[in-house]
């Protein structure tokens, strides 16, 4: 009964995770267009990090996390932090 019970659990959880990191490329992407005002961007950078804190939760050793968090850090000026990152 276990083993049928692994790989439901991990599909889910993998599902859960790509929601997350389209639901995050999605908020960055609002952080970058220049029609939205500063705070519409700086929001929408706060809600891409909140998302991927949620991803880290799920998988700590997410690639395309890690790198979402490096351009967020980058656009803050934070390049040492973001090459520690990528």
């Amino acid at each position: 009964m276990q083993a049928q019970h692994q790989p439901q659990v991990a599909s889910r959880n993998q599902a859960t995770i790509a929601r997350l990191l389209l639901a995050a490329n999605s908020a960055y992407g609002e952080s970058n267009r220049p029609d939205n005002s500063y705070t519409q961007r700086v929001e929408a950078r706060a809600e891409s990090r909140q998302l991927l804190a949620q991803v880290m939760e799920h998988s700590h050793e997410n690639a395309a996390a890690w790198g979402l968090l490096g351009r967020l850090e980058m656009d803050d000026g934070n390049l040492d932090t973001a090459r520690a990152l990528f």
